[in-house]
């Protein structure tokens, strides 16, 4: 019985501090990334293209909307409209609501690092009744430009100022191969996909 005690006890131990490492990862990624996600009103061909000229207008506008990420969500109208405009152009009539908060994301893999999965700040832009495929990106650091004049060295350097050390040799682990931080990749993602809960923090109206 002692033994099952003991064991027990180190049992907990060990899944109180891999939550809390896990919970201050997650919070570090959540606290200085936002990601951008846009959700087409349906699957249809015209409504995924629609989807994608309303986020490269976005991705276009927020090169120079903002330094640091408190100035995202002071942006909303001005990307509503943008949409607005872009929906407007292309002939629909859909609605477009843009919120900020913090919402639920997968795994995501990029070129040469991975989010893991957990809740992250965005802005989220539905289309009509948002009910197509969806794209999501990572809008500050600026990271998701479609075109290929963003300067890559430039955006992971910013990247890695913006988040702490052991943050970014973490997400950076799935390509450098490092054993341990792949390990603690994993163990970051397993936590972000069962703890994540959305928050809306600011919408147009």
């Amino acid at each position: 019985m002692k033994n099952f005690i003991t064991l027990l006890a180190a049992t907990m131990l060990v899944l109180f501090l891999l939550i809390g490492y896990s919970t201050n990862v997650n919070s570090n990624l959540s606290q200085n990334i936002v990601r951008l996600h846009v959700l087409a009103n349906s699957d249809s061909e015209d409504d995924q293209s629609l989807k994608l000229k309303v986020r490269d207008a976005i991705l276009e506008q927020s090169r120079t909307d903002f330094t640091k990420k408190e100035d995202v969500k002071f942006q909303l109208d001005i990307y509503k409209d943008i949409a607005e405009k872009i929906v407007a152009e292309n002939g629909y009539d859909y609605p477009v609501h843009v919120e900020y908060g913090n919402f639920s994301f997968p795994t995501k893999n990029y070129d040469r690092f991975s989010l893991p999965a957990g809740n992250y700040d965005a802005v989220r832009v539905k289309l009509g009744s948002a009910q197509g495929q969806n794209w999501w990106c990572v809008m500050f650091p600026p990271l998701c430009f479609v075109d290929g004049t963003t300067d890559a060295a430039y955006a992971e350097s910013k990247l890695r100022s913006s988040i702490s050390e052991e943050s970014y040799d973490i997400i950076s682990a799935q390509n450098n191969k490092s054993t341990p931080f792949t390990i603690k990749f994993k163990i970051v993602e397993f936590y972000g996909k069962i703890s994540g809960r959305d928050k809306i923090y600011a919408k147009t109206q």
